[in-house]
């Protein structure tokens, strides 16, 4: 029997920091999982980083689009792992916390929600990023379950919405991020699925870990025209 968890990191150069993430994802990841570099075609060694360390690599098709990055490794979960039933994509400016991906599996099995779960993020409430024995503890006290509407990163994702619902995410948007989650948020939102943050699950998140090395102003201004011209505002739906 397969695992019922598929995690995919999208990646682009920056390979120490993707070195790093990958260890903190191994170590404090408890629940077993099916794991892949979803690499836009790095220049830095992480192909040969990967295939030195037996991590599976995927890479990009169709250049630096982060939307359809998303899409292909997803495809990768859904069209070779029928025991997958969450996929989740982390980034690789993250740090992971004992249990984080165990409350979100336990969260869904539990409470029977379908949709887009996000997991905190400690930054956001004051923690620095090595308080790891404070932050698990804050995680594993709180009331089971304490969550609210919102889009974090990492995501964890229904298998449903791809499977069942044949939702995926817009590539008409380009560029490394920008507005493609929103889109995505509220398509499956109109299908009834919820979009969500887990305050029992927490991940580090600094953000921006990639987009900040790149020069992303001509995408950016695209994706908020074309994410206008689609819904009418360049707001999140909720």
């Amino acid at each position: 029997m397969g695992h019922d968890v598929g995690i995919f990191m999208t990646t682009y150069n920056m390979l120490q920091a993707t070195q790093a993430a990958v260890e903190s994802l191994f170590i404090n990841t408890s629940h077993p999982f099916e794991f892949v570099i979803m690499d836009n075609n790095s220049t830095d060694g992480t192909k040969e980083w990967c295939e030195g360390e037996g991590i599976q690599y995927l890479a990009d098709e169709k250049g630096n689009h982060l939307s359809a990055a998303l899409n292909q490794a997803i495809h990768y979960f859904v069209d070779n792992f029928p025991d997958v039933k969450y996929i989740s994509f982390v980034h690789n400016d993250m740090a992971f916390y004992k249990g984080w991906l165990q409350n979100l599996v336990e969260f869904f099995e539990e409470t029977g929600k379908k949709g887009k779960i996000s997991s905190e993020n400690p930054r956001l409430k004051g923690y620095d990023k090595d308080d790891s024995d404070n932050i698990v503890q804050l995680m594993n006290n709180m009331e089971r379950w304490t969550f609210r509407k919102g889009n974090e990163c990492p995501s964890t994702f229904n298998v449903e919405i791809f499977k069942e619902a044949g939702i995926w995410f817009d590539e008409n948007f380009k560029g490394i991020g920008g507005y493609e989650d929103w889109d995505f948020n509220r398509v499956i939102s109109q299908h009834g699925f919820e979009v969500l943050i887990l305050d029992n699950s927490m991940v580090w998140h600094d953000s921006m870990g990639t987009r900040q090395h790149l020069d992303q102003t001509e995408e950016g201004s695209h994706n908020a025209t074309y994410h206008f011209q689609k819904w009418g505002d360049n707001k999140n739906w909720f």
